[in-house]
C-alpha cells in the first residue's frame, strides 16, 4: 500500500535579482523561500556556539546551511570551517556527523566554482579542520578498495586466461588426434574461429 509524505521545498537565495524572480514565479507548488542576506551568520553562529556549549540541543540544519548566510567578519572558507569544527564537536544526534560534513562538502561543491572549492578545501587543511581528515581518510580507503579490486580483477583475468590457454592446448592436441572438429568445439568450449586457428595446416 503507499503511503504519502508531506515535504517542504526550501529555496536558499543570496542574489537579490534571483530572489525577485523567483516571488513573481509561479510554482506548481509552494515552495520556502529563503533570503540568505537577511540572515546574519555570526549572530546564528554565536547561538550554535552556546548551545553546543551548554548541552542545547542544536538544529542540524542550520549547521549545513550556516555558510549561505551573510557575515561581517567571516570569508566563506571560515564559514565552512566553522560549521566543520562545530559538527565534530557536537554529540551524535539523529542523523550522523559523517553524513553532517558529507552534506557541508556537498553544499560547498554546490556554492562555488572549482577553483574556489579547491581554495577553501586547503584552507581548511591548513587550520587542521577535522572535516578534511576525515574526507582524506575516506579517499584512501576508497583508493586502497580500488585497487584490491583491480588485483582480483587481474587475478580473475589470469585464471581465464590460463584456462582458455589449457583449452587452446587440449584443442590442439585433440585435433592432432583426428578428433571431429565439432567435437572438440563442444568439448573445449572455445569459438569455432578459434578452433579453425589451432588446427594442423595439411
Amino acid at each position: 500500500m503507499a503511503h504519502k509524505r508531506e515535504f517542504d521545498t526550501v529555496i536558499f537565495v543570496k542574489d537579490p535579482t534571483t530572489l525577485t524572480k523567483l516571488e513573481t514565479k509561479q510554482f506548481r507548488f509552494t515552495p520556502i523561500i529563503i533570503d540568505c542576506s537577511k540572515i546574519d551568520a555570526d549572530v546564528l553562529l554565536d547561538k550554535l556556539k552556546k548551545d553546543l556549549a551548554t548541552g542545547q540541543e542544536i538544529n542540524e540544519l542550520s549547521l549545513i546551511y550556516l555558510p549561505l548566510f551573510r557575515s561581517a567578519d567571516l570569508s566563506l572558507s571560515e564559514l565552512f570551517a566553522e560549521s566543520a569544527i562545530l559538527i565534530h564537536n557536537m554529540p551524535e544526534s539523529r542523523v550522523s556527523k559523517k553524513k553532517l560534513q558529507s552534506f557541508l562538502i556537498t553544499l560547498l561543491g554546490k556554492m562555488v566554482d572549482e577553483p574556489t572549492y579547491k581554495e577553501v578545501i586547503e584552507d581548511m587543511r591548513l587550520e587542521g579542520n577535522p572535516i578534511i581528515e576525515y574526507l582524506e581518510k575516506r579517499a584512501e580507503e576508497r583508493a586502497e578498495e580500488r585497487m584490491e579490486e583491480r588485483v582480483e580483477e587481474r587475478i580473475e583475468e589470469r585464471m581465464e586466461e590460463r584456462m582458455e590457454e589449457r583449452m587452446e592446448d587440449t584443442a590442439t592436441k585433440l585435433l592432432s588426434m583426428g578428433v571431429d572438429f565439432y567435437a572438440v568445439v563442444k568439448g573445449t568450449g572455445l569459438s569455432e574461429e578459434r578452433v579453425r586457428e589451432l588446427a594442423p595446416t595439411q
